[in-house]
């Protein structure tokens, strides 16, 4: 199954660092092919964030297989982010590529 995500964060530091490290590590752990992540910095684009209805950061959309899915604020548990996005966990270890 194919994924795509997209990464609403609050500027470029360690926060939003920690948040892209966290979707990937989900990524490598659950998902078996390459998985599109846009990370989009709401300070730099706040016409994007307004069109999503973005109020909490970080969120990460899961746009790709419908119907999207949202996760809000924390995303640092990657089995319970898997879980909140509907992945596809049937038959996974939960350990692809660590």
């Amino acid at each position: 199954m194919s994924y795509e995500f997209t990464l609403y964060v609050g500027g470029k530091g360690g926060a939003a660092q920690r948040a892209a490290a966290d979707v990937e590590a989900m990524c490598g752990r659950f998902i078996d092919e390459p998985s599109p992540l846009a990370v989009v910095d709401v300070g730099d684009d706040p016409r994007a964030a307004a069109a999503e209805e973005i109020s909490v950061l970080p969120t990460l959309i899961r746009r790709r297989p419908a119907p999207p899915r949202r996760v809000l604020g924390d995303l640092g548990d990657p089995e319970a982010l898997a879980r909140a996005l509907r992945l596809d966990l049937a038959g996974t270890s939960g350990n692809r590529r660590v």
